[in-house]
This record gives C-alpha cells, structure tokens and sequence, in this order.
C-alpha cells in the first residue's frame, strides 16, 4: 500500500512524501523514510505523540494499530505536524466489516441488571487503569460517557456540555430504528426497557480491536459494582473515585482520591512553562 506524508513545521515549507509500506511495517519504517528525505527532522521526529501515545510507544507501533479507525492520522509535536493519509490497497489488507458483538451486549446486559440492583447515582464518576491505559467512565441515566483520563479528565466532571471520546447509549425498542432493531436481532431479541446498547463513537468504522476495549471497560464496570455490592459500600464519596486499577496483573479495587488522580495527571504532563 502506499501511504502520503504531509510534513508542516515552522520553518520551512509544505512537503509531501509518498511510501510503499505494509500494514506489518512499523511507525519506525515511516520515520526512518523521512528522516532520509528531511535530515533536518531528526531530533525533531522524537517528540512527536499521537493521542495517548508517547513516542518511544509510537516508534513501535504496527501502521496496522495505527489506522485500525481511521484512513488519516496526525503525528505532532510543539514545532512539526505529520499528516499521514493511506492512498491505496488498504481494503484488501484490512477488513473488519462483519464484527461479533456477542460478547458487548452480553457485558452491557450484565451492567445493566447490576446497576438496576445496586443503586449507583447519576454522575459516578469511575476511573479505571490497564497498565499504561487508562479512563474515566460517567455514568448516568440511559448512557455511559467515556473520557481519555490523559486528555479529558477535567471534561468528565462538567455539569454540562461534557465532550466524551465515546458514549454507550441504552436505548427502549420502541427507540431503535429499524436498522437497529434488524442488528440486535442477530444477537438477542430488542428488550422493552432502556437496555439496548449503541456505541456513538466518532471514528471511520468500529474495529475489532476497539469493540474489544470498548467490551473490557464495560467489564471493568460491572466489576467495581459488583464488588461494592457483596461489600455493601455505597457510592457516596464526594473526594474520591471508585476504581479499577490492574498493574503487572495485580487488581486492585476501591476508591482512588481525585487529588492522587490530578497530581499523577499533572506529573505525565509536566511542569507548566
């Protein structure tokens, strides 16, 4: 396949590059390209991030991760942007049309009767860590917000106007469209109540890899309430955060105080300059 590079940095002009890669091939390959074309670029390129990414995590990830949801991506750093675009062959290397969501709505049925039997308040707030990854989840009503702890964790506490990366909606049959419908038939029958779950994510197309994440959080959720409910702890701290926290396979649950969570959080971004 081939994949177009736009370089803009604040000194010199728009350049655009062209290279034959494969989905196999890393960041790395891409890199290696354009510090050959662009010597100037050389220790610029090792600031570069893309979303949560750092770039020694960028360096090594697959151009497969990379455009798992999107065609086009953007590489940054303080002085140097890189848009990256696939021109070609992508749909026959990459196809994720016909995903099972056996396994999500399953996970959201379970969330669903669970938060039915313990009461959890609209507006817990829930923090969760994956090793390196981590989130913050709302709950409210008939939806679930999901936030990028790094990027939005600020965003998750706003009484309105809130902005989450994605949202899982529960929606009643009568709600559904008929396309809806036609889709959760090929799993279950669409229920009466609000607990029919649709993902509103802004990306090109779900991929496998994220309906697994997505399904893992939901998890994660169902098992902070559960284990507040064999424990019968409520959820009424006003300074804390119920968590989910596994580091090297150890788990840990409880609470997380929301001061640990910014001053960690203000650690990764560094000192204000």
């Amino acid at each position: 396949m081939e994949i177009k590079v736009k370089v803009k940095d604040c000194e010199h002009q728009l350049e655009i590059f062209k290279y034959k890669l494969s989905l196999e091939d890393k960041v790395k390959e891409i890199i290696k390209h354009l510090t050959d074309d662009l010597p100037y670029l050389t220790h610029e390129v090792s600031k570069l991030t893309y979303n949560d990414y750092n770039y020694s995590e960028l360096y090594e990830m697959k151009l497969s991760k990379l455009f798992e949801a999107l065609d086009k991506v953007t590489l940054e750093s303080e002085n140097l942007k890189l848009d990256l675009s696939i021109i070609e062959g992508k749909s026959k290397q990459l196809a994720h049309l016909n995903l099972d969501y056996s396994q999500f709505i399953k996970m959201c049925d379970l969330y669903s009767d669970i938060k039915d039997e313990y009461h959890v308040p609209n507006g817990t707030i829930f923090y969760i860590q994956q090793d390196e990854e981590q989130y913050v989840i709302r709950k409210e009503e008939n939806h679930l917000e999901f936030y990028s702890f790094k990027q939005q964790f600020d965003e998750a506490f706003k009484e309105s106007d809130r902005l989450p990366f994605f949202i899982i909606e529960f929606k009643a049959k009568n709600e559904m469209s008929q396309k809806d419908i036609h889709w959760i038939k090929k799993y279950r029958y669409p229920k009466k109540e609000k607990k029919n779950p649709m993902i509103h994510i802004d990306v090109a197309r779900v991929s496998e890899s994220i309906l697994n994440d997505i399904t893992t959080l939901v998890h994660r959720l169902y098992t902070i309430i559960g284990r507040f409910q064999r424990a019968n702890v409520p959820f009424t701290e006003t300074d804390k955060l119920p968590t989910y926290t596994e580091l090297n396979r150890k788990v840990s649950i409880g609470y997380v105080p929301i001061l640990q969570l910014e001053r960690a959080l203000q650690q990764k971004k560094g000192p204000k300059r």
